[in-house]
């Protein structure tokens, strides 16, 4: 009977002890290393992607997915995307805006300086349903041009989205701009 009991402590003084092995060696593999800064631009670099398209001969660029915490969802993201046709090359600022209880049917957007800018609406979606409350999605493009994105490329841009239900404010960080104006060419 005791050396039952003896084996059994033993298996679990090994256990405990690998346990707390574990922990001590995460607790210093994270205390170590360094922290990485999601807005560092050689890394937003990194992330902008470039495509091409032989058949229409277009190049088409993305800049990393920018999510942000808003008033109404945690999911909202925001990424500037170009595309390149011969010489010409228009560029858009591309919002997903999740959001609770209905549809805000986004038709104007406006800077901070009151700026009305073109607004295309990409797609709207209910992505789920319960307990007699839905959650709603809107993607929608702000038209801009080179010109506006320099001009804005060290301060960011705000801008608030409007719409017949409803409105959201949401910010577009200057590195963000500044990085993806140095892809595409």
């Amino acid at each position: 009977m005791m050396s039952k009991l003896m084996k059994y402590r033993k298996k679990t003084m090994k256990k405990i002890n690998i346990i707390i092995i574990v922990l001590i060696i995460s607790t210093f593999g994270c205390a170590i290393t360094p922290p990485i800064d999601p807005l560092e631009p050689q890394r937003l670099i990194s992330l902008t992607t470039t495509t091409y398209d032989s058949y229409n001969k277009r190049t088409t660029y993305r800049g990393p997915y920018y999510y942000i915490r808003s008033q109404t969802y945690s999911n909202d993201l925001i990424f500037l995307r170009a595309w390149k046709d011969g010489d010409s090359i228009s560029y858009q600022i591309y919002v997903r805006d999740f959001y609770y209880n209905e549809w805000r049917f986004y038709d104007r957007v406006y800077d901070s300086n009151n700026t009305e800018l073109s607004i295309t609406l990409i797609d709207q979606d209910v992505t789920s349903c319960s307990g007699g409350s839905c959650t709603f999605c809107e993607d929608i493009g702000i038209n801009v041009s080179k010109d506006y994105l320099e001009i804005n490329k060290k301060t960011g841009i705000k801008f608030k989205i409007y719409g017949k239900g409803g409105s959201q404010e949401f910010y577009l960080p200057g590195i963000l701009i500044e990085t993806f104006l140095s892809v595409v060419k």
